[in-house]
């Protein structure tokens, strides 16, 4: 038996080139997108640049004599790219949360920290301490003023200002 080469035909070679030109100005475009987005938005960008990377993997994976199982290779490389790439989305979305969880913890910590150091910096050197307002709320009822109905509300009467006061 000869060892018979299988011409490709053309119209083959320009699907492919197309599959390529697309993956290869696409992808950049959706990759820039990727950070201005929220949890579910980077999920889907996520899903949606993993299935057009899969796609492109997929159109330029072998398709079998005669590109038979071109749209096969698509369709599985769409969509295990969209599941690994909203897979990778969500572990990187979740990592990014914690991390700015953990900075703001620790920025709470420190404020408070700072604050009692200030606090207990200026209680020992009598320093003035800011004694707040003294205030009372009274409950008004319902009621009608001339021809016009008010509801019952709070009104609030400052009974001593806020004062500086030293502590000895």
């Amino acid at each position: 038996m000869k060892n018979k080469l299988k011409k490709v035909p053309n119209s083959e070679i320009i699907i492919s080139k197309a599959y390529r030109a697309a993956f290869l100005t696409v992808i950049p475009l959706i990759v820039s997108l990727q950070g201005c987005s929220t949890t579910s938005g980077s999920i889907a960008t996520g899903a949606g640049l993993g299935g057009a990377m899969g796609a492109g993997v997929g159109a330029l994976a072998d398709a079998g004599p005669g590109g038979q199982h071109r749209f096969r290779n698509v369709v599985i490389g769409t969509a295990g790219g969209a599941l690994l790439g909203a897979g990778a989305a969500y572990a990187i979305d979740r990592h990014e949360h914690d991390v700015a969880e953990d900075a703001r913890k620790a920025g709470v910590k420190e404020r408070d920290e700072e604050w009692q150091k200030r606090n207990a910096a200026s209680a020992s050197n009598g320093s003035p301490e800011l004694i707040p307002a003294k205030t009372e709320a009274r409950w008004v009822p319902d009621q009608v003023k001339g021809s016009t109905f008010v509801p019952g509300h709070f009104e609030y009467f400052i009974l001593e200002n806020a004062h500086w006061s030293t502590k000895q």
